[in-house]
């Protein structure tokens, strides 16, 4: 209690919208300050944050998906209080004969802290995971299929230059027997899989966290344990982020110090001789400074205009509110809108890759300093129809081969490219610009 969470969409299926209330369809009371209703949240991007008063009396909260009523998950809600004070006991007044060091020339052995009490060590902690509903004839809920899904995970992350420790994986499967009489002899396990982001180590740039492929990682569970169900059976959600209370990971051992009586004898210096000249100084070679990040500007013409951020970072509106005029709306579209009116705009975020809608009486500019995409970053772009913007810093045409059929993109509010059979319009996609495409399918986009 006390603490505020903020949810972040990412990729999440527009079947399933994210919700969090007291219970299914009750939402969280007003003195939780949500912002953007609290849900329901889909695609990518979008976010609300709420903070749980001191005074909450209830025990849980509810994540729900608005529209199956299958799809919920109970979340305990706790309140972190410190241990009890104890004072320490007196200290005796006898005597304590002197500390003898080993060896004079060592720093003393320094002893380790005592462990932090289990029950303060919770800390709200960023995490990723994915949710699953499996109807199977059995509970999953036994400690093979858990660590079937952790050896999932491991490899999954293993494959995408990620390492993780198994301590840092979670599973929950709750089993809900009381859905028997409505789907005969099916029990509807719901699965959920998350992990600790502060024991993910990465490897190298090659991917990113939020790729994990967790519909496979939930089909090559269920094969190793002898079931094959058919896709009406299974529903699995992509990865998204969330804030969870977690215990810090455990502390390494603490290392053991040398044997003194085993060290080597330290080698003696030797003084150069007299007779042999000293080689002449020479001055160190200048430092390079590290290369910056590039800074680009951001020029919104008054009227309605579509644009996107190109470099890999993201613009709190509320870090550039003094630069946006009065009555400017941004529409991150299909999910949140953010106004300015009286000289203050809606807390939202702008993410890379995003195209935004906005309409403003006058032009205004903004900077944006940050590290630029990798040229092999490809950007996912999913089935349907969305608001994309290029992650480069130069153009790129539009090649009929990178599309699937019936694609269609809107370079509002100018023209559109079609694409019928093998031909395409041509056309040519800039940096900073937003674009409405429409996809039969999902594509990596370059």
């Amino acid at each position: 209690m006390g603490q505020t969470y903020r949810f972040v969409a990412s990729g999440i299926d527009q079947d399933h919208p994210f919700n969090v209330g007291v219970s299914r369809d009750n939402s969280l009371p007003n003195d939780f300050g949500c912002t953007n209703g609290c849900g329901p949240l889909s695609g990518t991007g979008g976010s609300f944050e709420f903070t749980i008063p001191d005074d909450y009396t209830g025990s849980f909260l509810t994540y729900y998906c608005s529209i199956h009523g299958r799809m919920k998950k109970q979340v305990p809600v706790t309140r972190l209080s410190p241990p009890p004070f104890a004072p320490s006991p007196p200290v005796s007044p006898q005597p304590y004969p002197p500390l003898i060091p080993l060896n004079p020339g060592l720093p003393p052995v320094v002893t380790p802290a005592p462990p932090i009490a289990p029950d303060s060590d919770l800390r709200a902690a960023v995490v990723i995971g994915f949710n699953s509903i499996v109807e199977t004839e059995s509970c999953l809920t036994t400690t093979e299929v858990e660590n079937k899904f952790k050896e999932e995970v491991v490899k999954d992350l293993r494959t995408r230059s990620f390492t993780v420790d198994y301590e840092a994986i979670n599973v929950e499967i709750d089993c809900d027997v009381s859905e028997r009489r409505r789907l005969s002899s099916s029990i509807v396990n719901t699965i959920t899989v998350f992990v600790d982001t502060r024991a993910i180590r990465k490897i190298s740039d090659t991917d990113h966290l939020f790729n994990m492929d967790s519909s496979k990682i939930v089909a090559n569970v269920l094969d190793s344990i002898g079931l094959s169900l058919g896709s009406e059976a299974v529903s699995t959600s992509k990865t998204t982020a969330g804030i969870r209370n977690l215990r810090n990971p455990p502390l390494p051992p603490p290392l053991l110090p040398m044997n003194p009586p085993h060290l080597p004898p330290p080698i003696p210096f030797t003084p150069p001789s007299p007779s042999l000249p000293l080689p002449p100084f020479s001055p160190p070679l200048p430092v390079s400074p590290p290369p910056s990040s590039p800074v680009i500007q951001y020029n919104i013409p008054s009227g309605l205009s579509n644009f996107g951020i190109n470099i890999n970072t993201t613009v709190n509106l509320l870090d550039i509110n003094h630069l946006i005029p009065n009555n400017t709306i941004i529409y991150d579209f299909p999910i949140n809108r953010f106004i300015k009116v009286n000289g203050s705009i809606d807390n939202g975020v702008l993410y890379p890759g995003k195209g935004y809608l906005v309409s403003t009486p006058t032009s205004f500019t903004f900077e944006v300093s940050g590290p630029t995409f990798s040229s092999d970053y490809k950007q996912e772009l999913s089935q349907g129809f969305q608001n994309f913007a290029l992650t480069k810093t130069e153009s790129v045409e539009i090649i009929s081969s990178n599309y699937p059929d019936d694609t269609v993109i809107y370079d509002f509010p100018r023209r559109r490219y079609l694409k019928v059979g093998e031909y395409m319009d041509s056309g040519t996609l800039e940096p900073m610009k937003g674009y409405f495409i429409k996809l039969s399918s999902s594509i990596q986009h370059q």
